[in-house]
Protein backbone atom coordinates (compact mmCIF):
# COMPACT_ATOMS: atom_id res chain seq x y z
CA UNK A 1 0.00 0.00 0.00
CA UNK A 2 1.45 3.60 -0.86
CA UNK A 3 1.39 6.06 1.78
CA UNK A 4 0.98 9.77 1.71
CA UNK A 5 2.54 11.46 3.44
CA UNK A 6 2.45 15.79 4.31
CA UNK A 7 5.40 17.48 2.45
CA UNK A 8 7.65 19.38 4.64
CA UNK A 9 10.97 21.47 3.74
CA UNK A 10 13.55 21.98 6.32
CA UNK A 11 15.49 25.06 5.64
CA UNK A 12 17.92 27.06 7.41
CA UNK A 13 17.68 30.39 7.09
CA UNK A 14 20.19 32.92 8.23
CA UNK A 15 21.56 30.17 10.60
CA UNK A 16 18.36 29.31 12.23
CA UNK A 17 16.17 26.17 11.42
CA UNK A 18 12.81 25.75 10.01
CA UNK A 19 10.30 22.90 9.60
CA UNK A 20 7.98 24.07 7.11
CA UNK A 21 4.80 22.61 5.74
CA UNK A 22 4.09 22.98 2.25
CA UNK A 23 0.50 24.71 1.89
CA UNK A 24 -2.72 22.88 1.87
CA UNK A 25 -5.41 22.95 -0.98
CA UNK A 26 -7.57 25.21 0.64
CA UNK A 27 -4.45 27.59 1.89
CA UNK A 28 -3.22 27.49 -1.84
CA UNK A 29 -6.67 27.97 -3.28
CA UNK A 30 -7.20 31.59 -0.80
CA UNK A 31 -3.56 33.07 -1.91
CA UNK A 32 -4.52 32.72 -5.53
CA UNK A 33 -8.01 34.23 -4.82
CA UNK A 34 -6.42 37.35 -2.74
CA UNK A 35 -3.66 37.75 -5.45
CA UNK A 36 -6.00 37.63 -7.75
CA UNK A 37 -8.47 40.19 -6.25
CA UNK A 38 -5.32 42.63 -6.34
CA UNK A 39 -5.03 45.78 -8.58
CA UNK A 40 -1.53 46.62 -10.43
CA UNK A 41 -1.08 48.93 -7.24
CA UNK A 42 -1.49 46.84 -4.79
CA UNK A 43 1.51 44.62 -2.52
CA UNK A 44 1.35 40.93 -2.39
CA UNK A 45 3.74 41.15 0.73
CA UNK A 46 1.05 40.73 3.54
CA UNK A 47 -0.57 37.74 1.56
CA UNK A 48 3.09 36.07 1.34
CA UNK A 49 3.46 36.78 4.86
CA UNK A 50 0.28 35.44 6.29
CA UNK A 51 1.01 32.31 3.97
CA UNK A 52 4.85 31.97 5.37
CA UNK A 53 3.16 32.27 8.87
CA UNK A 54 0.88 29.50 8.69
CA UNK A 55 3.28 27.17 7.17
CA UNK A 56 5.50 27.87 9.97
CA UNK A 57 7.80 30.90 9.06
CA UNK A 58 7.58 33.07 11.85
CA UNK A 59 6.21 36.53 10.71
CA UNK A 60 8.42 38.61 12.56
CA UNK A 61 10.79 36.63 11.32
CA UNK A 62 9.83 36.88 7.59
CA UNK A 63 9.93 40.68 8.30
CA UNK A 64 13.73 40.53 8.72
CA UNK A 65 14.74 39.12 5.63
CA UNK A 66 15.55 40.45 2.70
CA UNK A 67 12.57 40.45 -0.18
CA UNK A 68 14.71 38.09 -2.33
CA UNK A 69 14.87 35.80 -0.09
CA UNK A 70 11.05 35.69 0.98
CA UNK A 71 10.45 35.08 -3.08
CA UNK A 72 12.65 31.90 -2.39
CA UNK A 73 11.12 30.63 0.16
CA UNK A 74 7.72 31.40 -1.52
CA UNK A 75 8.75 29.46 -4.69
CA UNK A 76 10.15 26.50 -2.19
CA UNK A 77 6.63 26.16 -0.79
CA UNK A 78 4.27 27.25 -4.02
CA UNK A 79 6.53 26.78 -6.78
CA UNK A 80 5.07 28.73 -9.42
CA UNK A 81 3.03 28.31 -12.15
CA UNK A 82 4.46 26.81 -15.46
CA UNK A 83 3.16 28.70 -18.63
Amino acid sequence: MEEIKRASIKLKIYGEEFDLRKPNLKEAIDYQKKLQGMNEDSDASEQMLEMLESCGLPKDFALSMEPDHVLLVMEKLVPPKKK
